[in-house]
């Protein structure tokens, strides 16, 4: 199990400056630009846990239940 999007970059940013990972799927909130850098909503928790259970080869919570290619073993 492993997706490649916590490293690549697929972040939405929305014109109140909130900020999610995956917007096609997961519509993760990660943090909002008025508020912190992009480097520190980069590394924000949420993102940063989501990269550990890929690493370990574990599908995130946040991901489970997701139609995206990965969870769906299409990737």
């Amino acid at each position: 199990m492993f997706c490649g999007e916590p490293w690549t970059g697929v972040l939405g940013i929305e014109v109140n400056s909130d900020v999610t990972f995956c917007p096609c799927f997961l519509k993760l909130h990660i943090g909002n630009l008025n508020e912190a850098t992009l480097s520190q909503i980069w590394n924000a928790p949420p993102l940063v846990l989501i990269r550990q259970s890929f690493r370990d080869g574990v599908l995130p919570d946040a991901c489970k239940g997701q139609l995206c290619p990965p969870v769906l073993g299409e990737e």
